[in-house]
């Protein structure tokens, strides 16, 4: 049952849905108005047995107001023109019928049965004859200290006859009205659920080359004028996604041939002719060169790849930023003086932050190694680390060319480069920057550049203080022996 129910269609579940809970409250309805009218009617029925019941005691009193004794019926009496057919009666405690009177012969109730002396105050329903139901009420009094039985009854035919009524209305108006509703509530469900044959036929045009088609929104502000809004914010991203990723595959490809073909050629002209054994040397040298360009590319492309895939985990420690600072200073000084550049560092203090020292190392020096790449010789590069109560800051500025303004916004995007044939001179894979802005933003940090052309730039690093107390004692650890998880940027 269960499988056949989610194998149907939405239309048909919300129709059936519908159309149940529509007959149940009508029949609980139903059944409501069935019981209080029934309650009334029989309550009235009852109410006029008590005054029957007076009535007979009034007549029987006035009947036996002359006789001595009640040994002996008395009176009977025949009353044909009543509405409602009714019976009279009063017994003596020998059983003898002293008194009757009824409407017509056959509601005769016949001996007066010993039930009668323990009903009580209650009425009841009796079948007199075949198909014959009268309501009867028995009660005890006394006429001149003898003890009597006051039975009285009336039909119940009128009273069943209007529940019959009523319940032949019940029986055929709520299928009736349950069918009416049943086709109405699948019209409904059809009209309602067009918006959603529309966004389904649409989305069906929808692939991965035209996901600019977006689903029509008539309105906005109800539900599925949501869901398809909803739609579109996700296939706008997918959108971005996809073209960024076919980007990032065309500047790899692009990035990857070059250093293939310099090997190529470098090679195809070593065997061109027979060359001496130094010529040979600087060949294989240069295609060494080339081969680690291509390896760093690679082990970058594969760190970023584990990064989106959500393989790298952090393993935060506390961390002495100013230490950090001096640490890469020390590590990447050889380098700055080899490209006659110089590195000069302020670090005067900072609070300690919770960072992975290798993720977090690898990106500041991709800032300092980026600007040791890009600032012309005899210049300066400046590394300032300052804090404040809640966060640590390192700046990292050069005196290089500059950024222009409308690069700013996109010079963290894997492969993006200001000057292509300035970075391929340089030998840069633009995915530096890449890697220290995910490596800051994992650790709840933001990194900002601030750089204006012919003048330098500098690069901001800001992290939130682990709440220790900052002190220049805070050492870190040793450096590790191990491999770090991510590729330099040399």
């Amino acid at each position: 049952m269960k499988k056949w129910w989610h194998s149907r269609r939405v239309r048909l579940r919300l129709t059936l849905w519908f159309t149940g809970t529509l007959t149940f409250i009508l029949l609980a309805y139903a059944a409501g108005v069935y019981g209080i009218l029934k309650h009334t009617l029989y309550n009235e029925l009852d109410r006029e047995l008590r005054h029957d019941v007076k009535i007979a005691n009034l007549k029987m009193r006035f009947v036996a107001k002359d006789q001595e004794g009640l040994g002996t019926q008395t009176s009977q009496e025949l009353d044909p023109n009543a509405e409602n057919p009714y019976g009279n009666e009063v017994w003596t405690d020998a059983r003898t019928l002293f008194f009757q009177k009824t409407s017509v012969p056959a509601l005769s109730l016949g001996p007066l049965p010993t039930s009668c002396f323990g009903m009580g105050d209650v009425p009841r329903t009796e079948e007199l004859s075949a198909g014959v139901y009268a309501r009867v009420y028995c009660r005890p009094d006394t006429v001149k200290g003898q003890p009597v039985i006051i039975r009285v009854a009336r039909s119940e035919e009128v009273t069943r006859h209007e529940l019959m009524e009523l319940f032949l209305i019940l029986a055929l108006g709520i299928p009736f009205a349950v069918g009416i509703c049943g086709v109405g509530g699948y019209l409904l469900a059809r009209r309602a659920l067009a918006p959603v044959g529309k966004l389904v036929a649409k989305a069906k045009q929808i692939t991965a080359e035209h996901l600019g088609e977006l689903l029509p929104v008539d309105n906005p502000h109800d539900e599925l004028g949501c869901l398809a809004s909803t739609f579109n914010e996700t296939f706008r991203r997918l959108e971005g996604s996809f073209n960024q990723m076919r980007r990032f595959t065309a500047d790899a490809s692009h990035e990857l041939r070059t250093p293939l073909a310099a090997i190529r050629s470098t090679g195809e002209v070593a065997l061109a002719r027979r060359q001496d054994e130094q010529t040979y040397r600087d060949t294989i040298s240069s295609i060494l060169e080339e081969t680690d360009q291509m390896r760093e590319l690679v082990d970058n492309l594969l760190m970023l790849s584990r990064v989106d895939a959500g393989q790298v985990r952090l393993r935060p420690e506390p961390l002495l930023l100013s230490n950090m600072a001096r640490e890469v200073a020390h590590q990447l000084e050889a380098l700055a003086d080899e490209n006659g550049k110089k590195i000069v560092i302020d670090a005067n203090g900072s609070g300690i932050v919770a960072a992975d020292r290798v993720v977090l190392r690898q990106a500041i020096i991709n800032l300092v190694d980026n600007a040791i790449k890009y600032s012309p010789k005899d210049t300066v590069i400046r590394i300032r680390v300052f804090g404040s109560e809640t966060t640590s800051t390192v700046e990292v500025s050069d005196e290089g060319p500059g950024i222009a303004l409308e690069h700013q916004s996109r010079i963290f995007d894997r492969f993006y480069c200001c000057d292509k044939a300035r970075s391929r001179a340089i030998r840069s894979t633009g995915l530096g920057l890449s890697i220290a802005k995910w490596a800051v933003e994992g650790h709840g940090g933001k990194i900002e550049v601030e750089s204006t052309v012919g003048v330098g730039s500098t690069f901001r690093i800001t992290l939130p203080n682990s709440g220790q107390t900052s002190s220049d004692s805070v050492d870190l650890p040793p450096p590790s022996t191990e491999a770090p998880d991510i590729a330099t940027t040399h």
